[in-house]
């Protein structure tokens, strides 16, 4: 960045005021002891005083105003020991103190009379440990009764001996002697319960087994014969020719089709107006005329047949579910009852179904 010097050195014309300087500091050296110093105020010292006029309440005092020289205070500090140290020599010639003590004076002593004592007469006294001691005292006499009292009454005493009237003579007993019987435990049952089960679930499963083996030589028979059937089902055959109603084609009495020029604004508002008019008169003057049509005519007949053999299917599921119901009812009434422990002939289950067995294996 440059900086132009004219800037700084102008007096206001580029933006930048001019500032005048203060003048320099004049140090001054600070004046630590004066010539002349603040007035003082009298310090009162107390004069010598006697004694006797101390006891006045509002006496005068004199007082003894020092004046101090303009010193310092470590010169004065020094000049007021040295006059300390002058006043402590003894002068030959001087007196020690020009104050005198007063004589001391001598106590008056006063006779009384002889006061004789009276005699001391003791009084009895209540002291609170008393008073706890007497109560003490009366709770544990009362204790010790009821201790008394409690070991008297658990104290064992023994009963007299009875006095029995006859001699005890043992009598007779009348029942009959025990006998020992032979036990029987649930275990025993159990296992010759379990034998018999066993042994009829062995038979039916001899039955079940001779069963499956004729179903299984059934359904070889059956599925040789199904195959058999199926082998001259798919010998190719020719499909015979089915019988359709015959088409007639009808010429069409419908006129044909005559274009028509587009009518805009209104203009085509007036031809609509004169069509419909004239579409009106004509439909009143003329009679009205309606021609059967050939092919609503087969539909008719189509749906009349197709209903008709819904009719014959729906009687022939009827009548097969009423012949199934029968033949269930018959064969009710047919099947043999077999208890467990009967001997059964396996001949009888030759022609009995899946179902049948299910039911009898159930028993």
């Amino acid at each position: 960045m440059v900086f132009y010097g004219g800037v700084f050195e102008s007096s206001g014309d580029l933006g930048v005021p001019k500032v005048s300087k203060l003048p320099l500091t004049v140090p001054k050296s600070p004046s630590f002891t004066k010539r002349r110093h603040a007035p003082l105020r009298p310090a009162v010292m107390p004069s010598n005083v006697n004694s006797s006029s101390t006891n006045k309440p509002n006496a005068a005092r004199s007082t003894r105003i020092v004046q101090q020289g303009l010193i310092s205070s470590a010169e004065s500090a020094r000049r007021l020991s040295q006059e300390s140290l002058k006043r402590s020599v003894v002068r030959p010639g001087s007196t020690l103190s020009s104050q005198r003590a007063r004589p001391m004076t001598t106590p008056k002593v006063t006779k009384t009379a002889a006061v004789k004592p009276a005699v001391t007469v003791p009084r009895p006294f209540q002291l609170a440990t008393g008073a706890r001691a007497d109560k003490y005292q009366e709770q544990f006499r009362h204790k010790l009764d009821g201790w008394k009292r409690i070991e008297k009454e658990n104290q064992f005493k023994a009963l007299p001996l009875p006095t029995y009237p006859d001699k005890f003579v043992p009598k007779k007993s009348t029942k009959p002697l025990t006998h020992s019987v032979a036990l029987h435990l649930r275990t025993d049952q159990r296992a010759h319960e379990r034998e018999v089960y066993e042994k009829e679930r062995q038979r039916k499963e001899k039955i079940l087994q001779d069963m499956l083996a004729e179903k299984a030589r059934e359904d070889e028979l059956r599925e040789q014969q199904d195959v058999k059937e199926m082998r001259q089902r798919l010998v190719p055959h020719p499909t015979p020719i089915r019988d359709y109603p015959r088409i007639e084609i009808h010429k069409s009495t419908r006129q044909l089709t005559v274009p028509k020029s587009p009518v805009i604004g209104e203009k085509r508002k007036r031809q609509l107006t004169l069509d419909r008019e004239l579409s009106r008169s004509a439909e009143e003057d003329r009679p009205l005329k309606i021609e059967e049509d050939p092919h609503r005519q087969r539909q008719d007949r189509v749906r009349a047949e197709i209903e008709e053999q819904r009719t014959k299917d729906a009687q022939e599921q009827q009548q097969q579910q009423q012949q199934q119901q029968q033949n269930h009812m018959q064969y009710q009434n047919k099947r043999p009852r077999v208890s467990v422990g009967t001997p059964v002939d396996p001949t009888i289950f030759v022609n009995m179904g899946r179902k049948s067995w299910l039911e009898f294996n159930d028993l």
